[in-house]
């Protein structure tokens, strides 16, 4: 990964930090991908989810809103059911619980 990525990374790991605003405990970032980073958190119920964050630019997130409406529509016990986060624009943010 470039560093300039590692930096938006970083960046929106902390601006997603700040949006949620106690809704989720973020921990460290899993992963990172074309559409964005997922974040390991934990929400105020105790649950543990990913949060998939866009990268700020138009095309990574469409291709994690697709995703998401892709895979919302599985109905299979083996595939985790993603939702969208209420975040202020210009992030994305997409939980899945994780098991």
């Amino acid at each position: 990964m470039s560093d300039n990525k590692r930096d938006e990374a970083l960046e929106l790991a902390e601006a997603v930090t700040a949006a949620l605003d106690g809704r989720y405990i973020i921990g460290g970032i899993v992963g990172y991908g074309r559409g964005g980073i997922t974040v390991r958190a934990r929400d105020v119920s105790g649950r543990i989810v990913a949060l998939k964050i866009a990268w700020k630019d138009q095309e990574a997130r469409d291709q994690v809103l697709r995703e998401t409406e892709i895979t919302a529509k599985i109905d299979h016990p083996s595939v985790l059911t993603p939702r969208r986060v209420d975040v202020p624009e210009p992030l994305l943010v997409v939980e899945t619980t994780l098991m």
